[in-house]
């Protein structure tokens, strides 16, 4: 489906801005995408999760990482923008939240599974 007179292929969702990599709070890898569509910031997720950004934190990709932390409780967050999927930044991404997911499992295996949920916060 291609967008009202742009020429460009565009899905239902929009545009895909950027692609997160991501780990929950048990140490499983996952990733959810970021759609721009008049405006509004879309994530959707694994499984077909999907949220629409608030207005707060849909000015900037901080606030989107922010947002999906808080709504589906991820500790850890990395971000690739969708131009450089498949491009030695975005297989540094991978390796990094590899390294942070392990050392997370770790840390849950230390001190057990009531390991608190910390959301960075911004301050005013």
């Amino acid at each position: 489906m291609t967008s009202a007179g742009s020429g460009r292929l565009t899905n239902k969702l929009g545009e895909r801005a950027y692609v997160f990599y991501c780990c929950d709070l048990a140490g499983k890898r996952s990733s959810f995408s970021a759609y721009l569509k008049d405006g509004v910031v879309r994530l959707v997720g694994s499984r077909g999760k999907s949220h629409v950004v608030s207005g707060g934190n849909a000015a900037n990709v901080e606030g989107w990482k922010r947002e999906a932390q808080l709504v589906w409780k991820l500790p850890i967050v990395k971000e690739v923008p969708a131009l450089l999927i498949g491009t030695e930044f975005d297989k540094e991404a991978r390796v990094e939240l590899e390294i942070l997911t392990n050392r997370r499992r770790k840390d849950l295996d230390k001190y057990g599974r009531t390991f608190e949920f910390k959301v960075p916060t911004k301050l005013p």
